[in-house]
């Protein structure tokens, strides 16, 4: 006759734990956003709206300076931060007001700069090069808007 062992308590509990999680990941579906709110890195002052269902995306909100990023607060309105001025703005869709909450917030990167022996205008050209990669000088001196003798 074999001598059998048995499962431990710590052992069926386990085992359960695993059930569990594996049919409740079977039973649950995956969340998808139907609108996402997103910048755009290619100079444009913008918030943009983008529907997954329809696939279109679509101006949201027309911004001071290019935004860098964006969150939302839990009433709803929408922060973002633009990098060429420093600024965090609230925008609250229903009244469609900006507040700005926070300006001069470049001192980090003026630092990081100084450190390279950097100024402002080269951050500028960092930050377009930088986010549209293979660009010419003939777009970037029109991004800037400045002539090929001051770059």
């Amino acid at each position: 006759m074999k001598n059998r062992t048995h499962p431990s308590v710590t052992q069926k509990s386990v085992l359960f734990a695993v059930l569990a999680l594996f049919i409740g990941w079977l039973v649950v579906s995956r969340a998808q956003a139907t609108i996402l709110y997103a910048t755009e890195n290619d100079g444009y002052s913008e918030i943009a709206q983008v529907n997954t269902v329809t696939n279109t995306v679509t101006p949201y909100l027309n911004t001071i300076a290019p935004p860098d990023s964006l969150s939302f607060d839990p009433s709803g309105d929408v922060i973002y931060s633009t990098v060429t001025t420093g600024q965090v703005i609230k925008y609250d869709p229903n009244t469609r007001v900006s507040t700005p909450l926070a300006n001069g917030l470049t001192n980090a990167a003026d630092m990081v700069l100084e450190e390279l022996g950097f100024g402002r205008a080269h951050h500028r050209v960092l930050h377009f090069v930088g986010h549209s990669p293979g660009m010419t000088v003939s777009d970037l001196l029109a991004i800037l808007r400045i002539t090929k003798q001051s770059l």
